[in-house]
């Protein structure tokens, strides 16, 4: 398999790193600086690729700078396992960045409010020529970089910023009358119209080298600015579990290299078959790639890239596994343009206003959404989904949607608590991704489900579990349960012999917790 081209190589490594030695430093530096945030890789990183360059012709050092504001990230509903994740990232990243000679200053934030400020200092100390970064479109974070902007600008620095998180930049895929999409499968066809046109688009592009090495002075001010990355997760997050953290660090390596090593093992072995075995929780085929997408540990045109060497380069034709794949990246760009043309999905409002009339059930404390919340609501793949979410910060997609359409279609509870729920709890928490999925099962967002189709849990059940392992893996009450029994037990086995057992009782009965809900929601919308 042809592998993505990477400045990371053990070979390039060295060879960058004796090169770089062997020049003398010059005397006085401007280095460049490359802020990172969501994009904690070397390989394909748009900013740090234009950098590079610039560093090498000019000949000044190339400095990478991180942030920790662990206070914005939890007022985000940042999930402790991805904080994790994050700083065990971020210490990959500086380690493979040592072997280039581009040296690594870690910050700290005490607020999502003093981020700016905090950036903008250590550029000016590091008397800096210049900064880049790559673009987050989330409204704060868009707000936080007008204002690192301004403060630079005062000061006759300059700052760019990178387009690089999506495969198709936000906003290129229109309508013929210039319109935003709202609806995935016209949006998906422009998008590989254009991608056709223009693979440059999506071509992988590495680091320059070799680079220029950093002078004592330069160093002895990055050592004096430096706050030291973490070691575990701050305060005030709570740490995860050790059940928790053991399962993570065997699933989820840290760095892009084991993230490369994920995709190749993928793209090999289990894409051919992707599209018929996805929605099987029991068998866990997916790639298990989305917590190092959500971090940028691995790049998404180097995903599409594996996937068309896999596919003759077809996007739309040959194997129906690497289509079905290529489309799921398809929907990562979606998601982030709605994001972008409405903003407002990033304030907790629906995407479609008239559903805001809709009467939710809004208390956290509500007995039906704690049960929810921890796995005990009597219908086996909604508590196996639910439990899966916490001993493993991670859900399989067919159960995201079957949970979500059970909290809003069946308890009639606010999306806004399950999607925030889901964010507190998943170390692949992406706003788009995440906010798009909910709104899509609750009915009020962009190309939903339409508000009448509800999912029967316990046909999706039989349909995607049949055999039952996935349910019998996680709630463990039911492992002795035995063929279709295990999809209803109260149905099946009746109330005593589950109570015997140990499980709950359904909290509520889906057919007429559905209609209750299917009159509400016309109430709302004006029907």
């Amino acid at each position: 398999m042809k592998r993505a081209a990477s400045t990371s190589d053990d070979h390039d490594s060295k060879r960058v790193k004796d090169d770089a030695q062997a020049a003398p430093p010059p005397a006085a530096q401007r280095p460049v600086v490359v802020w990172i945030r969501s994009d904690l890789r070397i390989s394909d990183n748009s900013a740090l690729t234009r950098a590079s360059r610039i560093a090498v012709a000019d000949g000044n050092p190339l400095v990478v700078m991180f942030v920790v504001s662990p206070n914005e990230w939890l007022e985000h509903d940042m999930a402790a396992i991805k904080c994790r994740f994050i700083l065990h990232c971020v210490s990959a990243l500086r380690d493979a960045l040592a072997l280039l000679n581009v040296s690594f200053v870690t910050l700290t934030a005490a607020s999502r409010r003093d981020v700016p400020q905090v950036v903008c200092d250590a550029v000016v100390r590091l008397n800096a020529n210049r900064i880049l970064w790559n673009i987050e479109y989330e409204i704060h974070e868009t707000q936080r970089d007008k204002k690192v902007t301004k403060l630079l600008a005062d000061r006759q620095i300059p700052s760019t910023a990178c387009h690089d998180q999506c495969i198709l930049m936000p906003g290129k895929a229109r309508t013929k009358e210039g319109k935003v999409y709202t609806v995935f499968t016209p949006f998906k066809k422009t998008w590989i119209t254009i991608l056709q046109k223009d693979p440059s688009l999506y071509k992988l592009q590495p680091m320059s080298a070799p680079l220029p090495v950093a002078s004592p002075a330069l160093l002895e001010t990055i050592t004096a600015i430096s706050t030291g990355l973490p070691t575990t997760v701050p305060q005030p997050f709570e740490a995860p579990s050790q059940e928790l953290i053991d399962f993570a660090d065997k699933m989820y390596p840290a760095g892009e290299a084991n993230a490369r090593i994920r995709l190749e093992s993928f793209v090999k072995a289990r894409i051919k078959g992707y599209k018929n075995d996805r929605d099987s929780p029991g068998k866990d085929l997916t790639s298990r790639l989305s917590a190092y997408l959500a971090l940028g540990v691995i790049s998404p045109r180097e995903c599409l890239v594996e996937a068309l060497n896999a596919n003759n380069q077809k996007f739309d034709s040959g194997s129906d596994g690497a289509v079905t794949w290529i489309s799921e990246l398809c929907w990562r760009d979606f998601y982030k343009n709605i994001l972008v043309e409405y903003p407002r999905v990033c304030k907790n409002q629906p995407f479609k206003l008239e559903t805001d009339n809709v009467t939710w059930t809004t208390d956290p404390e509500s007995p039906l959404f704690k049960a929810w919340c921890t796995g005990h609501t009597g219908y086996p793949i909604v508590d196996a989904g639910m439990r899966q979410l916490l001993a493993e910060g991670w859900m399989h997609n067919r159960v995201r949607m079957i949970v979500a359409s059970f909290l809003t279609k069946d308890l009639g509870i606010d999306w806004r608590l399950g999607e925030k729920h889901f964010m507190r709890h998943l170390i692949d928490g992406d706003l788009a991704s995440n906010n798009g999925g909910w709104q899509w099962a609750a009915s009020t967002g962009t190309d939903s489900q339409p508000y009448f189709r509800i999912f029967n849990p316990t046909l999706q059940s039989e349909k995607f579990d049949p055999a039952g392992s996935y349910i019998r893996k996680f709630v463990p009450e039911l492992k002795g349960v035995l063929g279709k029994e295990i999809h209803d037990p109260k149905g099946k086995l009746g109330l005593p012999r589950i109570a015997k057992l140990g499980y709950v009782a359904p909290i509520v009965d889906h057919k007429i917790a559905s209609q209750a809900f299917l009159e509400a929601f016309k109430r709302g919308i004006g029907k």
